[in-house]
């Protein structure tokens, strides 16, 4: 898919969650003492996770949309190209095989949760 792949390990994406983390507690402390006072955000932490989460669902939700629009994308091209559902049905194939490959993060995470 170009641009947008992950090359990254699993570990570095999970060192990498620690420091976006720090970097949305910083922005909310930042903006939240900005707007109400400074010293607001330390007696309402619940205004900053609330800033954090929102933030973290943003981002998240903008790099799924970014990923099933590439995917679209991509469909639409091999049905133009071959001419029918077996173009399709091959990239699922492929996006499976690439799920199965690189999700066991997910697997684990299900695991340790006792899922």
């Amino acid at each position: 898919m170009g641009d947008n792949a992950i090359e990254a390990s699993n570990e570095t994406l999970l060192r990498q969650a620690s420091m976006t983390a720090h970097e949305y507690m910083n922005r909310a402390i930042d903006i939240i003492d900005g707007r109400f006072g400074d010293g607001y955000s330390a007696t309402h932490s619940e205004l900053v996770a609330a800033f954090m989460q929102t933030s973290a669902l943003n981002l998240g939700a903008a790099i799924i949309a970014r990923a099933i629009e590439g995917l679209s994308q991509t469909f639409s091209e091999m049905a133009i190209m071959e001419g029918n559902v077996e173009a399709i049905d091959r990239g699922a194939r492929k996006i499976q095989k690439a799920i199965e490959q690189h999700g066991g993060v997910f697997d684990n995470d299900e695991k340790r949760n006792g899922a």
